[in-house]
């Protein structure tokens, strides 16, 4: 478990886990779920972008 500070109102050191921030009532949960698809999805696109560079790179 992580500890993160909430994006809304600021309150620090908040279970990543939690499903709303306990002093505003922001959704943690679907933020960090947000957060996590959004990495993921860079990481691939990062994949995708140095795969077809290699392949340009071959065909000269």
């Amino acid at each position: 478990m992580a500890f993160i500070t909430c994006p809304e109102c600021g309150r620090k050191n908040i279970p990543d886990n939690i499903l709303f921030c306990p002093k505003c009532g922001f959704s943690i949960f679907n933020y960090t779920d947000h957060i996590t698809a959004k990495k993921h999805q860079e990481e691939i696109n990062k994949r995708n972008s140095a795969r077809i560079k290699a392949e340009a790179d071959k065909i000269g």
